[in-house]
């Protein structure tokens, strides 16, 4: 009876198709005992699709998992003040500020490997887009975020946004 409630619920909202919120998927396996669901906050749709992120998308964990480089904490200042619209928080590490209206970390490249330990993310593999960020929030619950890599490959930005154009306009195209 549960998995029927659920089943109406989940074809409803996909019906509406409402892209206000993350899709929620809900699966379980089926057995005797009644298990816990697990739920999957998926990435939305992208919206302005002619614009191309692709030179922006991580492809290959290596520059950060075998940095080349190291930056300094100035660098990252100078890279978030440039980009970023207003800051919200700061560490040696990072910086968390808003873009448009949509919340954007930077992250030194030479200390995303650790960032994503403490953050609770992990890089998964993408069919579709290549690499993205998932967190478990808890009781069965999976987020999903993007992430995308400065064309100097010093930076990677992690961000809920899914316009293209917001992104293209980020690292400074249009």
């Amino acid at each position: 009876m549960k998995r029927a409630i659920v089943c109406a619920v989940l074809s409803a909202v996909l019906l509406c198709g409402c892209n206000s919120k993350p899709v929620q998927i809900l699966t379980s396996k089926p057995t005797e005992q009644e298990r816990p669901t697990s739920v999957l906050y998926t990435l939305q749709e992208r919206e302005n699709q002619d614009y191309d992120v692709s030179p922006y998308r991580v492809k290959d964990r290596s520059f950060y998992e075998n940095p080349k480089v190291v930056i300094d904490e100035e660098e990252l200042k100078e890279f978030a003040g440039s980009r970023l619209e207003k800051i919200t928080s700061s560490t040696g590490t990072d910086y968390t500020g808003t873009y448009k209206g949509y919340e954007f970390t930077i992250v030194r490249a030479d200390c995303f490997a650790n960032w994503l330990e403490l953050s609770g993310y992990s890089d998964r593999s993408g069919e579709r887009e290549g690499l993205y960020l998932q967190k478990y929030r808890g009781n069965y619950e999976y987020e999903q975020i993007d992430y995308y890599k400065d064309p100097s490959e010093h930076f990677l930005v992690v961000t809920k946004c899914r316009d293209n154009k917001v992104i293209c306009e980020f690292f400074g195209h249009s």
